[in-house]
């Protein structure tokens, strides 16, 4: 129930013609996108750019009298960068086909939400306002439009305050409007208020309930009240105004109408046929339940009465009810959308009577959710919109009171905005659009035409490519049930191998409709040489209720399963796709099933890269995070996360980090409430943290969508493909065989990121082709691909061939000598990685006619002055020019300065070529004689120091090995188990004798031990070699009291001297959280080892390991069912406690190694066969339990007998290793303890002997020591 209240008349602004407007109407900065694409001369492949360039056409509305026009909207941007955008209205003669900007575009102004009043004015919104608020404008049209340039608007409102929706009834003497209010002020109360707050300093948000914030506002007190208003035209000047102060219908309720974030006026509120009555739609915001809550309700107000207060008719239903709209034609029955559970849609009637108001339901019998609807101008009949397989189509519902016929009039695509002829109730006009085609607006005749009515965007198609298929497939998904998908191939076809973006849609419920796209658009992607898969998964809206509801609690499960099965089909069906290119890309559920996948090892290697838009990282952190708690908890089976945090986690994405493996963009939105940006930022975190190759796109202006149209630009350039080498090899293919008169041609093929590396290790060229080109310059070569290149096949005519090539020399240094490449006379050879004589000597028995070569490589190889004598005096005779390009890769550390001077001033330069050669570094000398036309030999240094390897003396060597020792001493280290820590240790009691953990006293006698164990390093003895020691002891073995240096809080065990042990044991004692899962004991209260569960990872004391093992092995059934049918499963999964039959336990698409276990088709533990289990149903007690008749007091703490901590000393004789008792262990034989009193001394001797030895030495020695410890 509301109180209303009023507020100040507010006068119109002006009685003229002329509008006050923000910006000035600037001609030569305004350019159609037909303007612009007609100045193109040729096509290109459609992009992201050329989708923000398409006008966007919207809200089509026939005249109210004769409907011979039609008035829209129109969406226009900047060209051609779209920076900006406008929003303007245009008119369109259906006769004659013309169509007549009405507003100017200037950038920046948006009108929207117009209404007829007559049939030559139009009221609207629009930010023209001096203020750059939005205003209510007046547009009134001349009687002839054919002619008409722009029309000046009139601005009737001038609130301090946007005005945010607009509604007039049918006789235009009501109006209703939206403003953003505090409950209980009026308009200029509120800007006073906001004033006062700003001038204050201070800026603080105070919440004492839900929402604090919600999609991408903070809510901060201000709410969007429905405002109604009697409305009159002035005799004068023919101008509307108010002629009644506006009526704040939701005075003093904490609450929005319509709902926020997406709620509009046109669908939420609704003037009855008489304009006396107002219903809307509001949602109970007056509790923190708002969030967890889909409960909206319609209220209704009789505007004749003073002072009415909003009834509520809807209260009775806990779901939704919502977008009410009265007849036209009596003032008694409404018309709304219900939900009866939250998700599921129908249609229901109220008819509102002065003794009963009675509901009817229409078309109970439907199973798809009906989107909106549109009454018929007599009240008969009504106009659906329903998403029905992925397309929003149109049905007609006729004799509503009677028989009820439907009709499906539209049937594909998606159709939206039905208005009606004025006369014909089977003519209407509407927005269409589809994968192929961008949304236009449609005129549907009674005779059943259809057909487009704007040309705006035929320019920009015309000069772009797309393609031109797109199809759905069918496929058996989760459960043996029918799943849809989409394909779109490349625009290019499919001749050649494409790349493959596999893209997962949000929501969850929620549809890839046939529809057109400004965000993830198909036709983006398949313009980069992508094909397109996107699948319908269970929990998809369009195909039934029961399909849609199927996911809940159900995240990771079916529709994991149905992507994982539309992948396989896709690639079955469709074998141009390369499945070794393969992206997947999902937004909200969609992130969420990227990070899933990213988890899940049989399916993440299947994609080289994911994009991660938005999604779900941490469902427990989202459940507690989100602003709407109605989609975590529904979508989860009900759940919060405190009474139930098993639902959240068994889905969870963080969980299974240790198997992401693949490169990952994530994108976050600051300014998203929804999915909040903490939730990209794990993941990347998560990312980074396991080195894996990753980017954060973070938009700090963004909210769960990215609506900026440089931001999508910016997306959409990050997802172009990287080429393969089946991509480089069919483009240099095309090259070679296709550009016939090409003569020259540079190749280049390398890392954007690294100038200096390959992308692809594959050789490139492995098959010689016939070429025309006679100057060839490669860069980036192998050794193999230089051998085929350097063939007469491949050249024929090449003349000069430039070549750097990438990697070391092969084992093979010999080219195949028969070859000759005749017509060769210029080769210059860069090594980037060295050569050898012998393969350079092959390259010139194959090119005998070179003139001129040159060579670029290290000095140490390069410089060998005999070899190049030999080469010129035999192999090189024609060449006139000769060049020798040496670089120090090693900065002046020239070890062979002697051979330098040797090659400059060898006496082959003067005498075999008859001049004298000086050279000196940075120097090029020409000398003639003897046919050499010029020598030209430099000797440089560069600063790429990691080009080439350091030179490997035996320090570095030594080094090295000591690097990849510590390397395999750390992994043996931090993978041992738990029982291999010297803190979890056997040790026998010098003094009781008995068997207890590794501890610092006995538990039993509380006797010191004579040789402690470090519970770190495993050591009994220091030998004060490494310098690490805190307690210094001279060059003498340390043992005893002398060795200790601090006792482990979480083990009980000493810790040595050493510094390592002492900073690195706190932080990595694997005992930290040791208490038992069964007792909840810790390692103080009780004297045996620690262990785990093999199968739930928990810790177990001694006494219970085997009682919880056994209970941890208990199955769900005792007829040992396959969980997916009735047969025996002769397979069981220890951890899920399932069975599973030979037809079940295996996946399709799955490969499964040969001679291991199958891998549990729900949670991937290895399974066992169930006739080799030894295990029961049924729970049995064991040990300790059984043993239990100990009564509680408070100096016990509960626990039993020898678990006391303060009375430990007393407990011993009920001490127990799994059930037996600690006294039936045999004593020690004291003769084996004088053995073992002689070994130590034998090992001391050894050990002074082994004092003199290397460090590498005292490391094997302290791994065998943790060996015998261990055994």
């Amino acid at each position: 129930m509301t109180s209303s209240t009023t507020t100040g008349t507010m006068p119109p602004t002006t009685t003229g013609t002329t509008p006050p407007t923000t910006t000035a109407w600037n001609i030569s900065d305004y350019q159609s996108n037909s303007d612009y694409y007609n100045s193109l001369s040729s096509r290109h492949n459609f992009d992201q750019s050329d989708n923000l360039r398409l006008d966007r056409l919207s809200s089509p509305r026939f005249h109210p009298i004769d409907g011979r026009s039609i008035i829209y909207l129109r969406r226009q941007s900047h060209m051609p960068d779209v920076r900006q955008s406008t929003t303007t209205l245009h008119w369109l003669d259906l006769e004659a086909n013309n169509s007549v900007p009405l507003t100017r575009p200037i950038w920046g102004i948006h009108d929207q939400q117009f209404f007829w009043v007559n049939n030559n004015t139009i009221l609207f919104l629009s930010n023209r306002a001096s203020s750059g608020l939005s205003q209510i404008f007046q547009l009134n049209l001349p009687m002839d439009l054919s002619t008409t340039d722009f029309i000046d608007p009139i601005q009737i409102t001038n609130y301090p305050l946007n005005i945010d929706n607009l509604l007039v009834n049918q006789q235009a003497s009501r109006l209703a409007f939206s403003c953003q209010v505090y409950p209980n002020l009026t308009i200029n109360q509120t800007v006073a208020r906001q004033a006062a707050e700003k001038a204050s300093g201070r800026s603080i948000y105070q919440f004492d309930k839900l929402f604090i914030r919600h999609w991408d506002e903070y809510r901060t007190g201000p709410r969007h009240h429905p405002f109604v208003v009697s409305i009159g035209r002035q005799s004068s000047n023919g101008i509307f105004s108010f002629s009644s102060d506006p009526l704040d219908v939701l005075f003093n309720v904490d609450s929005d109408s319509p709902t926020r974030p997406f709620g509009d006026a046109q669908a939420q509120w609704s003037f009855s046929s008489s304009g006396d009555w107002f219903a809307y739609t509001r949602q109970y915001d007056e509790t923190s339940e708002v969030a967890w809550s889909t409960n909206l309700d319609i209220f209704t107000v009789n505007l004749n009465i003073p002072g009415q207060k909003g009834e509520c008719i809807t209260c009775e239903n806990v779901a939704t009810d919502t977008d009410p709209s009265y007849s036209p034609t009596d003032d008694s029955i409404l018309v709304y959308r219900s939900h009866s559970v939250p998700g599921s849609t129908c249609i229901i009637f109220f008819h509102i009577s002065a003794t009963s108001n009675t509901t009817t339901t229409l078309r109970d019998d439907w199973d798809q959710s009906i989107q909106a609807v549109t009454w018929s101008l007599d009240g008969e009949s009504l106009y659906l919109e329903i998403g029905e397989e992925a397309s929003n189509v149109i049905y007609h519902l006729s004799d509503i009171f009677t028989n009820q016929s439907v009709v499906r009039l539209i049937d594909s695509g998606t159709s939206r905005a039905v208005n009606l002829h004025p006369i014909d109730n089977q003519t209407f006009v509407f927005t269409h659009g589809s994968i192929l085609k961008p949304t236009n607006i449609y005129l549907y005749s009674s005779n059943e035409s259809i057909r487009p009515l704007t040309n705006h965007n035929n320019a920009l198609l015309s000069k772009v490519l797309m393609s031109t298929v797109a199809e759905k497939f069918s496929f058996a998904g989760a459960q043996g049930d029918t799943v849809w998908g989409w394909h779109v191939p490349p625009v290019n076809g499919t001749p050649n191998p494409a790349p493959l973006a596999f893209l997962i849609h949000g929501g969850p419920q929620n549809s890839w409709y046939d529809s057109w796209g400004s965000g993830w658009n198909f036709q983006s992607f398949s313009s980069q040489g992508f094909a397109v898969i996107a699948i319908n998964f269970h929990g998809s809206d369009s195909y039934g209720q029961n399909f849609t509801d199927s996911i809940t609690g159900q995240y990771g499960s079916l529709p994991y399963e149905d992507l994982q099965l539309g992948l396989n089909y896709a690639l079955n069906s469709f074998t141009y796709i390369d499945p070794n290119r393969t992206v997947a890309l999902g937004a909200s559920y969609g992130g969420y099933m990227i990070n899933w996948i990213a988890g899940q090892s049989e399916m993440n290697r299947r994609f080289r890269t994911f994009v991660n838009h938005n999604g779900l990282f941490d469902m427990r952190a989202m459940g507690y995070s989100t602003e709407e708690l109605w989609f975590t908890e529904h979508d989860v089976g009900g759940h919060t996360p405190y009474d139930n945090p098993a639902a959240y986690e068994l889905y969870n994405p963080v969980n299974y980090v240790t198997n992401w493996t693949q490169p990952m963009l994530i994108i976050v939105g600051a300014h998203d409430y929804r999915v909040p940006e903490t939730q990209g930022i794990g993941a990347f975190t998560a990312l980074q943290r396991r080195g894996i190759e990753s980017r954060l796109l973070y938009f700090p202006t963004e909210n769960h969508w990215i609506l900026n149209s440089q931001h999508s630009i910016a997306c959409f350039d990050l997802f172009e493909s990287k080429l393969t080498v089946d991509d480089l090899r069919h483009t240099y293919e095309i090259i070679f065989r296709s550009c016939i008169t090409l003569k020259t041609l540079k190749f280049t093929i390398m890392d954007h990121n690294d100038l200096r590396k390959r992308i692809h290790n594959a050789p490139l060229f492995n098959q010689p082709i016939t070429t025309n080109i006679e100057y060839l310059d490669i860069y980036q070569l192998y050794f193999d691909e230089f051998d085929c290149i350097l063939s007469p096949s491949f050249l024929p005519q090449v003349k000069s061939l430039t070549a750097t090539i990438y990697n070391s020399p092969p084992q093979q240094d010999f080219l195949n000598d028969r070859l000759t490449v005749d017509f060769l006379a210029n080769l210059v050879v860069h090594f980037n990685w060295g050569f050898t004589f012998a393969y350079l000597e092959s390259v010139f028995k194959r090119t005998p006619n070179l003139k001129s070569f040159l060579i670029t490589s290290s000095p140490i190889i390069l410089i060998d002055c005999q070899k190049w004598q030999y080469f010129l005096s035999k192999y090189l005779v024609k060449v006139v020019k000769f060049h020798l390009h040496a670089c120090d890769w090693d900065l002046l550390q020239w070890s062979k300065r002697n051979e330098y001077t040797d090659f400059r001033t060898s006496a082959y330069w003067m005498k075999e070529r008859a001049g004298t050669v000086q050279t000196e570094c940075q120097q090029l000398l020409d000398e003639e004689g003897n046919g050499l036309d010029s020598i030209s030999i430099t000797f440089t240094t560069t600063t790429f120091k990691n080009i080439m390897p350091k030179r490997k003396t035996g320090q570095r060597k030594k080094a090295e090995k000591q690097k990849e020792r510590q390397k395999l001493l750390q992994s043996a280290f931090y993978n041992k188990q738990l029982v291999e820590w010297p803190c979890n240790f056997l040790m026998d009691c010098d003094k009781c004798k008995k068997q207890q953990k590794n501890r610092a006293f006995c538990y039993f006698c509380q006797a010191l031990q004579a040789l402690p164990v470090c519970a770190q390093c495993g050591k009994q003895k220091c030998l004060s070699k490494s310098g690490d020691c805190l307690v210094k002891h001279g060059g003498a073995h340390a043992t005893g009291l002398q060795l200790v240096g601090a006792i482990c809080d979480f083990c009980e065990a000493w810790i040595c001297h050493s510094k390592k042990c002492l900073t690195t044991h706190p932080c990595q004692c694997p005992l930290q959280n040791g208490d038992c899962i069964e007792c909840n004991r810790s390692v103080w209260e009780q004297g045996g080892r620690v262990f785990q569960c093999s199968f739930c990872d928990q810790f177990l004391c001694e006494d219970d390991q085997f009682e919880h093992q056994a209970s941890c092995q208990v199955l769900e059934s005792e007829n040992y069912k396959c969980a997916s049918c009735s047969r025996h499963g002769q397979w069981s999964c220890l951890r899920c406690k399932v069975c599973y039959c030979d037809e079940h336990i295996k996946r399709r698409g799955f490969k499964y190694a040969q001679g291991e276990a199958f891998p549990c088709p729900k949670c991937n533990f290895p399974t066992k066969e169930t006739k080799d289990l030894s295990m029961s149903t049924r729970s049995y007690g064991y040990g300790r339990k059984l043993q239990n008749d100990y009564e509680d007091d408070d100096d016990a703490l509960g626990m039993t007998g020898g678990c006391n901590y303060f009375t430990r000393g007393e407990g011993s004789q009920n001490f127990t290793f799994g059930g037996r008792p600690i006294e039936e262990r045999a004593p020690r034989d004291e003769e084996e303890d004088e053995d073992e009193d002689e070994d130590d001394e034998n090992d001391e001797d050894e050990d002074e002997e082994e004092d003199e030895e290397e460090d590498d030495d005292d490391d094997e020695e302290d791994i065998e020591k943790s060996s015998d410890q261990e055994s």
